[in-house]
């Protein structure tokens, strides 16, 4: 079970990484103009705050759904909000404009407030973990229950690493390709999305 809610928290918050933002372009950045070495603070400093952000809305989110219960059609209303996203997602357009100057050598500090005003952080992880409700792999009611959340937060701190280091490691090795491998990451995003969200609606027509 622990190690359930530990790959939860790693798949959402790896999967909600890798649609290119604030922080991605940051890393990017950093890894261009300096070294991964000094990319590395910065990817420290975002999974310690996806750390806070996912364990807050676990607890936002175990609170909505208690009132939700009793409402089977949310799943639709979820799953609508997945197609949305990926729509959006495939269909953005991507910011290549990685000459931005660094403000700062402290780059922990810059990756830690880059993160901490990521407004779609939270509302991200709301819909995640709702989804995750709805096909009951989460198990929050048992003498467990903190362990289980703490594990998947931590989850979701290695799954935010993980991410950001990938991206680290491609800008470094591909550097005059990144926004086109950028781009389809974005488009890749969008249809797991699309997908997960029309899953939603498949029992219906089974």
């Amino acid at each position: 079970m622990l190690i359930i809610h530990f790959l939860l928290g790693f798949i959402g918050s790896f999967v909600g990484t890798i649609p290119l933002g604030p922080i991605n372009l940051s890393v990017v950045r950093v890894t261009l103009k300096h070294s991964m070495k000094a990319a590395i603070q910065v990817i420290i400093a975002a999974a310690m705050v996806e750390l806070i952000y996912s364990f807050i809305s676990l607890h936002c989110t175990m609170a909505i759904l208690e009132e939700l219960n009793h409402h089977p059609n949310i799943s639709y209303y979820i799953g609508l909000v997945f197609i949305v996203i990926g729509i959006i997602l495939f269909f953005k357009r991507e910011k290549t404009d990685l000459e931005t100057k660094d403000r700062t050598n402290n780059y922990f500090k810059q990756g830690f407030f880059i993160a901490l005003l990521n407004p779609q952080a939270i509302p991200f992880w709301i819909i995640v973990i709702g989804f995750y409700d709805m096909q009951q792999w989460l198990h929050l009611e048992n003498d467990q229950k903190l362990l289980c959340m703490m594990i998947f937060v931590f989850g979701a701190l290695f799954g935010k690493g993980c991410s950001l280091y990938i991206y680290s490691l491609i800008s470094h090795i591909l550097r005059e390709r990144l926004s086109v491998v950028s781009k389809y990451m974005s488009r890749i995003t969008g249809v797991v999305l699309v997908l997960i969200g029309a899953s939603q609606f498949i029992p219906d027509f089974i």
